[in-house]
């Protein structure tokens, strides 16, 4: 996906659950002027990695140490317990499903679409 932010910023988004070399895996990067963030749960579920301000002309990254997450299943007895639900809930999927729809729709036309947020 191509996409334009609230605030102006451009951007794009890439999605596979089963891309050759990688079986299910999960990884995100976000890359800005500023710096960049990279986390690859394949790798190690405690690392992530960063490229900011002096590091990111030479393009050095190194390891931050990201405080314990808890699993899925944690999380669905938590909500249990307190009754409150976690994210992701039904409102989050049927967004995401809102914006998966537009991508079709974007493709199929050969256009831009608007989300509201």
């Amino acid at each position: 996906m191509r996409v334009r932010f609230a605030n102006g910023a451009m951007g794009t988004i890439q999605a596979t659950r089963w891309a050759t070399g990688h079986h299910n895996s999960l990884t995100l990067s976000v890359h800005g002027d500023k710096g960049a963030i990279r986390v690859d749960l394949d790798a190690s579920k405690d690392d992530v990695q960063v490229c900011l301000n002096d590091d990111v002309h030479p393009a050095r990254w190194s390891t931050v140490k990201a405080p314990p997450t808890p699993s899925i299943y944690q999380r669905f007895i938590e909500s249990i317990r307190t009754g409150e639900n976690d994210q992701p809930d039904f409102a989050r999927g049927a967004a995401i499903q809102t914006v998966l729809d537009a991508c079709f729709v974007s493709s199929l036309e050969d256009r831009s679409l608007a989300i509201a947020s």
